[in-house]
């Protein structure tokens, strides 16, 4: 790293030296780990003594920080983690991604540059994580301070331990539970909201961004009343950053859908709160019912979206069957609350002069078997006597790797979204692209359809990254299915790995996938048929929206 965040300590350097302005654009790194219970943890974060051979503030303590570097780094996470790489040794099978924080600017007249800083926090994990730091020539030592210290006691340093200057700023943008402490009982419970949409891996994209909704209803309840005068507008800043953060740092791979359902909400609050002189007051059961009757339009979507399936079904599949008396055949895969409600719809929409069964395959997704869930909830729901009808429907569950098998003769393969790239690529459940692809080579006519709602759709530049979650999940299941072998490579995957070992084994749990766009026949949402040009539209859209809203 030659690039420098801070203030360079210099006696010679006068301000006649001073060059025209220059941006940088930089990352700040914060590696955490957290004592306790989740959101009832101690939070300890990392900091590096820096090295006498650095240009800038030799012997203080900072984080891994680096300027982006445009022939290696597509993004500034791309950055982070390269940076953490080339100081650290640390790679992302050491670390997860813990928090995003918002990208501040500022100009320093001394240096001549104007930085604009992007935070990132990051957790090991595990202790074997932590042993495998090796530090290069730029920091000499590292130890662990406790994040409220900084924040509340220390933000310069702590005794003969100096920090470099704006760290408490950069850490309170990646920590916001240090950042809301005073304003209401926010801190505790934005804390516990984004462990909650973490840890969901059972809701989909739709699903948990109704959830999100609500999370941001009940911690926008506890910020009221709003205040007057020159105090409103700070308090709507901080209420604007509530929900950045549910949609930045609950759950990053369905980031879009809770976006799509916070930005409505917030544009409505702003007219709200900001539109009548400071001094009236604005009552709070009128703030909460802004966000109450998004909720309720949001349940109007999913019909939307189903109307338009069936109508896509009904004109362009049905008509080109080869054998119009034999089943409409389906392949999904995973537990879509869209695709659910869709098929149900099917089911009573589509007569029997159409298609006198549906035989619907699905595969069983581990490793948490949402196919199989999928299952049971549609059997289940087909059972009440409100979704009867006179179409049969016929459910075959598939093990993951039988996806070319299922794939033989259907008419579509169904797949839903968590995002929608603006290039059209879709993110969804870990096994939606084998089984794309031998949906496409084993029966070429099928149409390969996604079903989703316009608010999946993410703002041009999103990471096309994966989410990895606890090899535990993919673990367990061996022990539960007493598979051979465990026994011997369970004490191996509790080593970690260390870098002291001759045999590694490495267990990946990813739990979504990218689908390249020209994969992807038909996009169906609730306002129809989409097509590519459509999406990127829409993706546009959104990146207005977030500039409007949130800076």
């Amino acid at each position: 790293m030659r690039q420098y965040l801070h203030r360079p300590i210099l006696a010679s350097f006068t301000m006649a030296s001073v060059k025209p302005f220059q941006k940088r654009v930089v990352v700040s790194n914060f590696i955490f780990r957290l004592l306790g219970e989740k959101e009832h943890a101690t939070a300890q974060v990392a900091l590096f003594r820096r090295s006498d051979a650095v240009r800038t503030y030799p012997g203080y303590y900072a984080p891994i920080s680096g300027s982006t570097d445009r022939s290696q780094d597509p993004s500034p996470l791309h950055t982070a983690l390269r940076e953490l790489r080339e100081e650290t040794s640390l790679s992302e099978s050491s670390l997860t991604l813990f928090r995003c924080g918002r990208e501040f600017s500022f100009s320093d007249e001394v240096v001549g540059r104007e930085w604009t800083i992007y935070p990132f926090a990051f957790l090991l994990k595990s202790q074997g994580a932590e042993e495998s730091i090796r530090l290069d020539w730029e920091h000499t030592t590292w130890k662990w301070f406790d994040v409220a210290d900084i924040l509340n006691r220390a933000p310069d340093g702590i005794g003969d331990e100096p920090f470099v200057p704006r760290l408490a700023e950069s850490l309170r943008r990646v920590y916001p539970e240090g950042d809301y402490a005073t304003f209401g009982t926010c801190a505790p419970k934005l804390s516990r909201a984004l462990w909650q949409l973490r840890e969901d891996h059972k809701s989909g994209a739709r699903e948990l961004a109704s959830i999100a909704l609500k999370l941001f209803r009940d911690l926008l309840s506890d910020s009221l009343p709003a205040p007057e005068g020159d105090a409103r507008r700070d308090w709507w800043d901080r209420v604007k950053m509530m929900a950045w953060h549910i949609w930045r740092n609950g759950r990053e791979s369905m980031g879009a859908s809770i976006l799509s359902a916070l930005l409505p909400v917030l544009a409505q609050l702003e007219t709200l709160v900001l539109t009548p002189p400071s001094t009236t007051p604005i009552g709070s059961d009128e703030i909460l019912a802004t966000v109450d009757s998004a909720m309720e339009e949001r349940a109007s979507i999913t019909r939307r979206v189903c109307d338009a399936l069936a109508s896509f079904v009904e004109k362009d599949i049905l008509p080109h069957r080869l054998d119009s008396r034999k089943p409409l055949r389906i392949l999904t895969l995973s537990s879509s609350s869209t695709i659910r409600e869709s098929i149900l719809h099917l089911l009573t929409t589509l007569s029997p002069g159409d298609v006198a069964a549906i035989d619907l395959r699905i595969l069983e997704s581990r490793p948490l078997f949402e196919g199989v869930s999928l299952s049971a909830t549609l059997s289940r729901a087909f059972s009440e006597p409100k979704n009867r009808s006179k179409i049969r429907l016929n459910i075959t569950i598939y093990s993951d790797a039988s996806a070319a098998l299922a794939a033989q003769g259907i008419d579509m393969i169904l797949i839903g979204a968590d995002r929608i790239a603006s290039d059209g690529a879709v993110s969804n459940k870990v096994g939606s692209l084998p089984a794309v692809l031998s949906a496409k080579h084993i029966t070429p006519q099928c149409r390969t359809v996604v079903v989703s709602e316009l608010g999946k759709i993410a703002e041009p530049g999103e990471s096309l990254g994966v989410e990895e979650s606890t090899p535990l999940e993919v673990s367990n299941t061996w022990r539960a299915d007493a598979v051979s072998g465990v026994d011997q490579l369970e004490p191996i995957l509790m080593r970690q790995n260390t870098s002291d070992e001759y045999v590694s084994v490495n267990v990946r749990n990813i739990y979504f996938e990218w689908v390249p766009a020209g994969l992807i026949d038909v996009y169906i949402c609730e306002q129809g048929i989409n097509t590519v040009d459509d999406i990127r539209r829409r993706s546009d859209w959104v990146a207005t929206q977030i500039d409007r809203v949130f800076h």
